[in-house]
């Protein structure tokens, strides 16, 4: 099998990722509604409240998980094996251990879940058996974690993407039929998720031994060092997962708590799309970030840099599309997705959740920066206090203000920008030693292309009623092709835009020999 060059692999996984986001953001979009019918009036919620509680039990996995990819690699392409192999059993051992520990505390929580949090007396049963399923969901995803750096050390992530399709099909056939067939209870989505974690888990496993067969299971390669090793570089992406967490996992406790169940709901469905969008964003990252990873462990300090560069274009380029098509139709989008609920509430929740994204679109992918070079601290304060920040303020406007939900949706975003803009940045290139605004540059036109876009989009829809499915899917696929013309010409610089030209060209000659 000929073996893809940098490019090529890069634009297969992106291919396979944004693929793999197109499914999954098609499933959900017919699943939530069907869902939300069938289990009625304020029990959605609870769904994706579930899901930020293991978010707060995986800030303390963060520690020892989120390095293991990046210290596997590098000692694979150091071609020192015997470490590779202790880490990764290091590593695996650990989550065991790990796993045995939260299943006690996950236990309790259970037992008490009607103290902690607000649920209606009819839903009580359901809930804590949603809560059950998706615990164990994330016990299971903890002990098979170390199984996923295969694909990330090859660069061979289209692979997972490939995974994620076919879990993401098998997902909504099993939802379509339990809840066409069976009494309908919320805790379905628990037990399928865990369903299609297994099939994950089997898949990477089997990944783990074909990529990297050098990585054998054998308990003599458990090292102390690596964890503390592991843990002494993790610590600080754990300060780093507390600070996300307080940005955007606590908004639903948050509204359940202080505000109501029903108003939970509401959140939870304005915000569908943004999490949707964030998820195609963090695949694309991901993408990029093996690459990353190899560049630097060859001390290729240069490509590295341009490498970057070309990433926050294309970030810029992919995600303000999605975001500007929601600036522009949302409010048609939820007339038809969602008719019974409150649709300008939606629209403006939704816009204030992904505001956030017009500028971590395209800067996401520096993240990774933080991850090569192994400088996580300051990142990790930085991000721990705009979470502080974040939450004492939704706090003070909820207790104090009229603008409930609203603010839950809105600070977070605000917080977010501003660390982005003022830290996130100007680090990224302190830790390659380059100058502080070395790339605003290439934020800025990221930025001012999506103002291009929402400027067209309104002045052009000015004057149109949307009333069906069709119109809304037509006017929104020729509204993305000119979205993708303003990325052409905004973010790209003139030879790059020749060099797409070039090869476009190339193409097209070559089919018509």
């Amino acid at each position: 099998m000929k073996r893809l060059g940098k490019n090529q692999q890069l634009l297969v996984n992106m291919i396979a990722a944004l693929v793999s986001f197109g499914v999954n953001g098609a499933i959900s979009f017919f699943i939530i509604p069907f869902v939300k019918e069938n289990v009625g009036d304020g029990a959605y919620g609870f769904i994706n409240l579930a899901n930020n509680f293991v978010q707060y039990a995986y800030i303390i996995a963060v520690a020892l998980n989120s390095m293991a990819s990046r210290f596997i690699t590098m000692r694979i392409y150091e071609n020192d094996y015997e470490g590779a192999k202790k880490y990764f059993n290091s590593v695996l051992f650990s989550n065991i251990i790990l796993a045995v520990i939260f299943a006690v505390p996950s236990v309790f929580i259970i037992a008490f879940l009607e103290k902690i949090i607000n649920i209606p007396l009819d839903l009580v049963a359901d809930v804590k058996l949603l809560f059950t399923f998706i615990f164990s969901n994330f016990l299971l995803t903890i002990i098979s974690s170390v199984f996923g750096s295969a694909t990330y050390i090859r660069n061979k992530l289209y692979l997972t993407s490939m995974v994620t399709i076919t879990t993401s099909l098998l997902r909504g056939i099993l939802l379509l039929l339990v809840y066409s067939f069976l009494p309908s209870y919320v805790f379905y989505m628990g037990l399928v998720a865990l369903m299609m974690t297994c099939v994950t888990c089997i898949s990477n496993t089997s990944f783990t031994r074909r990529l990297v067969p050098e990585l054998k299971i054998s308990r003599k390669y458990f090292d102390i060092k690596a964890i503390k090793e592991l843990l002494m570089s993790g610590i600080w992406n754990t300060v780093m997962k507390l600070g996300q967490t307080l940005l955007d996992s606590l908004d639903l406790l948050i509204t359940n708590l202080f505000i109501s169940a029903v108003a939970m709901d509401v959140l939870a469905i304005a915000k569908t799309v943004p999490v949707l969008i964030s998820s195609v964003m963090s695949s694309i990252t991901g993408v990029f970030a093996p690459n990353f990873n190899i560049t630097y462990a060859q001390k290729k300090y240069d490509v590295l840099v341009k490498d970057i560069r070309q990433a926050i274009k294309i970030m810029g380029a992919i995600i303000n599309i999605p975001i500007a098509i929601l600036t522009v139709f949302g409010y048609a989008f939820f007339e038809l997705w969602v008719p019974t609920e409150d649709t300008r509430a939606l629209q403006i929740l939704s816009l204030l959740t992904i505001s956030k994204l017009i500028v971590s679109g395209s800067i996401d992918c520096m993240s990774s920066i933080f991850t090569v070079t192994n400088k996580l601290k300051a990142n990790a304060f930085a991000v721990l206090v705009s979470g502080v920040v974040s939450v004492a303020a939704t706090f003070l406007l909820v207790m104090y203000t009229d603008l409930g939900i609203f603010a839950v949706a809105g600070v977070s975003s605000v917080c977010s920008l501003l660390r982005n803009l003022c830290f996130t940045v100007p680090y990224s290139a302190r830790c390659l030693n380059l100058k502080w605004y070395t790339f605003y540059k290439d934020v800025a036109k990221s930025v001012l292309s999506y103002l291009l876009m929402i400027a067209i989009g309104f002045a052009g829809t000015y004057f149109l009623s949307i009333t069906s499915w069709m119109q809304l899917i037509i006017y929104a696929v020729i509204f993305g092709v000119i979205c993708l013309l303003v990325s052409y010409f905004v973010i790209m610089n003139k030879n790059e835009r020749m060099l797409v030209k070039s090869k476009l060209l190339g193409k097209f000659l070559k089919s018509k020999k």
